[in-house]
């Protein structure tokens, strides 16, 4: 047999247990509540319809708008890269001197480099063009020469990318070019193996 009990103050129902005098109200959801959770679910599954929205392995469902942000971010890409088509072009045609004897080209260029160099080399050089573990651009000692006409060469074909003109950085062959003595390199491969807790024990000779 179920005992309805109430609150005796309020007339409220309560659950029917007490704990040290202290009762609980069996108070129903409010209606609020169930249609916000009503109106939310189905607006997820209007979503679920209209845009992308589920995995499916290596696609996914592509919803009845067809809406793609990469797509969208493509176009952004490319009209961004069409609205400073006319000095970019400039700029890969011209020669160096020309460029620079241009003072209202020098203005543009100017405003617009740091854009360029956080966005394509500040992720391995640093804001400041100086990182430990990468080459200092701001030092004077340059790999493939610092006159103007070299870095932007050096800008234009890379390092280690794919152009067939790229620069390539390999490690220089200390011991075979006679550049460190034997003994040095020793010291340098006890250093590296220490860094790790590994013991080589490295003896200098032929290295």
């Amino acid at each position: 047999m179920t005992v309805k009990a109430h609150d005796p103050l309020t007339g409220h129902r309560t659950t029917g247990h007490e704990w040290d005098g202290i009762t609980e109200w069996t108070t129903c959801v409010p209606r609020s509540v169930w249609v916000f959770i009503v109106v939310t679910r189905l607006l997820a599954l209007v979503l679920w319809i209209l845009l992308p929205a589920w995995p499916l392995g290596a696609t996914h469902t592509r919803g009845l708008l067809g809406v793609d942000q990469r797509d969208a971010v493509a176009d952004d890409i490319a009209l961004a890269t069409l609205a400073r088509a006319d000095w970019m072009q400039l700029v890969a045609t011209l020669p160096t001197d020309r460029i620079m004897a241009d003072p209202a080209r020098m203005a543009r260029l100017t405003g617009t480099a740091h854009q360029f160099f956080g966005e394509n080399c500040a992720g391995c050089h640093g804001s400041a063009a100086a990182v430990a573990g990468f080459a200092s651009l701001i030092d004077a000692d340059w790999l493939w020469g610092g006159d103007t006409d070299t870095v932007r060469e050096t800008l234009r074909v890379g390092i280690d990318a794919t152009h067939p003109d790229t620069r390539h950085a390999q490690m220089l062959a200390f011991g075979a070019h006679g550049i460190l003595p034997a003994a040095d390199i020793c010291l340098v491969v006890n250093y590296v193996q220490s860094l790790s807790a590994t013991s080589g024990g490295i003896v200098a000779a032929d290295a």
